[in-house]
């Protein structure tokens, strides 16, 4: 048993040993946390999950979570093929062909592709048989006896590049934007497909659609169109030339020839004597131009610039105009199968819409997203939103690990710039058709838009940037002055509280061209070719307080105290803007002086002390700024094509458009590769001790040490009496 002075005397030694333990680790784990990491070397044969080259040297904590890769490239061409158990659609993209089931039109799936990052142009199906044709490999067969394996019997890189293809009947007849000739190929035995015979036009532009009637042609294009009789396959005869003006696209049925032609409208002839075309009637209407023509019974289906315009001509000598449907905008591929209408926007999307010919009324039955070029993206919460060159593609990223498309949106002419979330709406950015398209989100699957703000200015109007706080939508605009004959730059404010009645609240015009903006605490930090301008609100005005001269910003972010500026090249540079009236200088970085070898500068993100670089296709730089006096790069990140670079792609790495960072998670999207989220491995500290702190926890050790000094001597001296 120990005695009572005894165990008094080791309490107090284990005391004094807690506190000097505590106090050496954190004092050693504040310096060792605080400075900067040496790179760590991986590559692909010791990492399997990881993005980077072999045998190049980069940061390692950038760890892959996820990745979506829904993404197809724009749709060029397709074509959709019935049985009686399936209706199937093969798409063209730009990296390829899949195979889509769309016999449920809300629930379309892809069974079967073939991808290998060649650009195609055209697409045409026969029995079992895709005939494709692209800009990097000539002409090829598939065999799609399995549509989930499609089977390559052919490929041929001497053949031109077709933009239109017809089969019929053993032959292929097929033309190229790029020449005045139609190619006529034996397809009869499918893997000896060859060329037997071509014909000379005589068309004035190029040949952008191609109509087959019995035995013969009819290629229309902007000037006219041409007649040929194709009777004996190997020798196509010219038959007589129609003129139009901007008559691009055309359909044949029985004896009537419909084209469009931009000055008299949709115009129909009597092609019973193929050598004389008379016409007959024509509809005109001047607030449309027709991008495509499709026929069913006795209805026109016009595919214009402003939606579907359906025209009765069972009277060709009464045309009577049936429905007007304004949905979906800026259709160019189109095709029609019973009561369906296959419509393809802008690339991004095939729609698949339902025509119900008792009421004479079309319904969205369902889509399938393809893909287009991703601008930027917004991340809120565990919802992505992904802006695509013809509209915006709601994604899931409540699991990183798996992230799931919830619906995509196009928006036809509306082409979104910028995206800012508040509460259960997104407020799209516009060009073309509005100033903003708002939409309530509370519904992922189902976004509906809900309000617009059209325009109020008169002139060419770039939107630029938004900001939302409180329900007011701040909006960064350039316009050209009628007036005055310059560009000008304008700040809208609208109240958007009540979107049923949006009202222009405020609105401040700028002697300046302005391209960006950043909006805190009612304070405006505008970009312009010289530098940085700060404006404050006052008296329902805009003052400016200060400006600095920097050139080449491309991005800024901001913290409380600091704003964070990015030039076009490698530079960072951080302002202390605690006081608005003059800014100061407090660090910069640059990337080629760290030794770190990236290119040309796009965007920025701040979050959790890092931030985070989008240097394209040289990856995100992620910067350490818990110390702003000394910055340090902890992290690059250089995501990969999903294709293998030995496909003839000219790079394996993925050109970057855009970077968000949301609780420690950076969602980072390509162009044309999709989304990849990335997390970056925290550093062993978060944040470094205060000074207070450090002071406490020096004190406390000084103690410490002092007690456990004190007691080595107290008991020495007792063993010494004793």
């Amino acid at each position: 048993m120990l005695r009572k002075k005894e165990s008094s005397s080791i309490c107090y030694l284990l005391i004094a040993f807690i506190i000097v333990s505590m106090t050496f680790s954190y004092t050693f784990g504040f310096f060792f946390d605080n400075q900067i990491e040496e790179p760590i070397s991986t590559n692909l044969d010791n990492n399997k999950n990881s993005p980077f080259e072999t045998n190049q040297e980069y940061w390692s904590n950038c760890i892959d979570l996820g990745r979506w890769d829904e993404m197809y490239g724009r749709i060029v061409d397709f074509e959709i093929v019935e049985s009686k158990m399936k209706i199937l659609a093969y798409i063209a993209v730009e990296e390829g062909f899949i195979i889509v089931d769309v016999s449920k039109p809300s629930k379309s799936k892809i069974i079967g592709e073939f991808l290998d990052g060649n650009v195609t142009t055209c697409l045409v199906v026969d029995d079992e048989y895709v005939y494709i044709s692209g800009n990097d490999f000539g002409f090829r067969v598939f065999d799609t006896t399995k549509p989930s394996k499609p089977e390559l019997i052919l490929q041929d890189i001497t053949m031109d590049d077709f933009t239109i293809m017809i089969v019929d009947n053993g032959f292929m007849y097929a033309a190229s934007l790029y020449d005045d000739h139609v190619f006529i190929l034996d397809v009869s035995n499918p893997e000896k497909t060859e060329i037997i015979a071509q014909y000379e036009t005589r068309i004035l532009y190029y040949i952008s659609n191609m109509i087959l009637k019995d035995s013969t042609l009819y290629l229309t294009e902007y000037y006219g169109c041409e007649v040929v009789n194709i009777e004996y396959a190997t020798y196509p005869q010219f038959v007589t030339y129609l003129s139009l003006y901007g008559g691009e696209t055309g359909a044949v049925i029985e004896d009537l020839l419909i084209c469009f032609d931009s000055h008299k409208g949709v115009s129909f002839y009597d092609i019973s004597n193929s050598s004389e075309l008379i016409m007959v009637n024509y509809f005109t209407d001047k607030t449309y131009h027709v991008n495509k023509i499709m026929i069913q019974n006795e209805l026109a289906f016009l595919l214009c610039s402003n939606g579907i315009i359906v025209i009765d001509f069972s009277d060709v000598n009464n045309l009577t105009r049936v429905l007007d449907f304004y949905y979906p905008n800026n259709a160019y591929i189109g095709m029609m199968k019973n009561d369906r209408l296959y419509i393809s926007e802008n690339g991004a999307n095939l729609r698949i819409l339902y025509f119900d010919d008792e009421n004479m009324e079309i319904y969205l039955a369902g889509q399938f997203f393809c893909g287009s070029d991703i601008n930027s993206i917004y991340v809120h919460d565990d919802l992505a939103i992904m802006i695509i060159d013809a509209g915006f593609v709601l994604i899931d990223v409540s699991n990183p690990l798996k992230p799931k498309t919830k619906s995509a949106y196009c928006s036809g002419l509306s082409f979104y710039v910028d995206v800012y979330i508040e509460g259960n709406y997104a407020y799209f950015l516009s060009w073309y058709q509005n100033l903003m398209d708002i939409f309530d989100i509370s519904d992922p699957d189902h976004p509906t838009k809900v309000a617009v703000i059209p325009y109020e200015l008169q002139g060419p109007i770039y939107c630029l940037a938004v900001h939302i706080k409180n329900s007011k939508a701040h909006i960064l605009i350039t316009y050209h002055n009628i007036t005055d004959y310059y560009i000008q730059t304008a700040i809208l404010v609208y109240d958007c509280s009540n979107l049923d009645n949006i009202t222009l609240e405020k609105d401040y015009y700028l002697e300046l061209f302005s391209y960006s903006f950043n909006f805190q605490n009612d304070n405006y930090f505008v970009i312009t070719g010289d530098g940085l301008h700060i404006f404050s609100e006052s008296d329902n005005n805009l003052t400016q307080t200060s400006n600095y001269s920097i050139s080449e910003i491309r991005d800024t972010s901001i913290t409380n105290n600091n704003i964070f500026i990015l030039t076009g090249y490698q530079d960072l540079t951080i302002l202390d803007i605690s006081n608005l009236t003059n800014p100061t200088f407090v660090n910069d970085f640059d990337a080629e002086a760290e030794g770190i070898d990236c290119q040309e500068a796009y965007n920025i993100f701040y979050e959790n002390n890092h931030i985070y670089i989008n240097y394209g296709d040289d990856g995100v730089l992620i910067i350490n700024i818990h110390n702003l006096e000394n910055l340090g790069s902890v992290g690059l990140y250089r995501p990969v094509k999903k294709f293998d670079p030995t496909s003839g792609l000219a790079s394996e790495y993925c050109l970057l458009s855009d970077v968000y960072v949301q609780k420690n998670i950076a969602y980072v999207t390509s162009y044309q590769d999709g989304l990849f989220i990335m997390h970056l491995e925290p550093l062993p500290v978060d944040l470094p001790l205060s000074v207070s702190y450090t002071n406490l926890v020096i004190i406390l050790g000084i103690i410490g040490v002092t007690i456990l000094i004190s007691g080595f001597i107290l008991r020495s001296i007792k063993l010494i009496k004793q």
